[in-house]
């Protein structure tokens, strides 16, 4: 009996000394911290060299579309955003979303049914042609990002600093909700023909209606010797004005060509005789808490066995 309780306390406690690492390892990217922030202008700074990249590897409709990158920077006032797409179709005047990157942002991971339930969710959309496209949650965050499009000579470049609306300021170790996708139009017509994305969409069809389904970007340790910035006010939306928009449904009569930023695509509707239960939602708490719930548990557990153990030698 002494010997299983024995056990028992060693497992709690590399449970509990493992937890830190499970956290860390959680995220599926970790963006670095920006100790030189870098020029919105459209070229790749040498900052944007220590951060990996974010491909939208997983291909819908098309697999002959454009190909692209996004990596991710972030200081504790805001996010930086660097979208490199190799498109050889760029429209002559795209002013929809048809020929874009979209990105899905849920800066404190809510996890919510709906992008309407906070002002740290948003969507931003930014196409070839440097036109924003609104589509859900809060809009107003298009009057405090700023952006800058490049054409280059095999497709075209975005970069985005966006003040975080909730975060203030960001720290080392948050963790965010966040997708990508790459949209191409291949003939010009200002409609979409194929499209591609971060995250796996299998069960995860309706992310961009909710951001319970989103990836997730952690931000990566601040340097040592470097000094943070003073704390200044950055414009951020008002809240009284910015309240977070409800999803517009599409038009399911108007052609796929004339409305591409609202329009669900064909292959993401979910058959009506599929037989499949519609995916579960994920808990209300985060990953992270339930490792550090479930780790202070353990440690629980284990001072009882021991002060158990210590009055049975007594």
């Amino acid at each position: 009996m002494r010997k299983f309780l024995l056990v028992a306390v060693i497992a709690a406690l590399t449970m509990a000394m493992m937890t830190p690492m499970v956290s860390a390892a959680e995220a599926d990217y970790v963006a670095p911290f920006a100790v030189t922030e870098p020029t919105i202008d459209g070229k790749i700074d040498e900052i944007w060299n220590t951060a990996a990249e974010i491909v939208p590897a997983e291909v819908h409709d098309d697999t002959g579309m454009c190909t692209g990158y996004v990596k991710v920077l972030w200081s504790p006032k805001a996010l930086y955003v660097l979208e490199v797409a190799q498109d050889a179709t760029l429209p002559d005047d795209n002013m929809s979303s048809a020929n874009s990157f979209d990105l899905w942002i849920s800066e404190n991971n809510n996890q919510a049914v709906g992008y309407d339930t906070d002002l740290g969710d948003y969507h931003i959309c930014i196409n070839s042609n440097s036109w924003d496209c609104p589509y859900t949650g809060n809009r107003e965050i298009y009057s405090v990002i700023e952006y800058e499009v490049e054409t280059t000579d095999d497709g075209y470049i975005v970069e985005i600093r966006i003040p975080f609306v909730m975060l203030k300021p960001a720290t080392a170790g948050h963790v965010m909700g966040f997708n990508v996708s790459l949209n191409d139009d291949f003939n010009n017509d200002d409609g979409r023909d194929s499209y591609s994305t971060w995250m796996t969409q299998d069960g995860h069809e309706d992310y961009y209606w909710s951001s319970t389904y989103l990836n997730t970007v952690q931000f990566g340790e601040v340097p040592e010797g470097v000094e943070l910035p003073s704390d200044e006010t950055e414009p951020v939306p008002d809240e009284t004005e910015a309240t977070p928009v409800e999803t517009e449904e599409p038009d399911t009569n108007a052609p796929e060509t004339n409305a591409p930023e609202t329009q669900k695509p064909a292959d993401t509707q979910k058959p009506a005789d599929s037989g499949k239960a519609d995916p579960a939602p994920k808990s209300v708490l985060g990953p992270a808490a339930i490792i550090a719930i479930a780790a202070a548990a353990a440690v629980v557990i284990a001072i009882i066995v021991i002060v158990v153990l210590k009055k049975k030698k007594a």
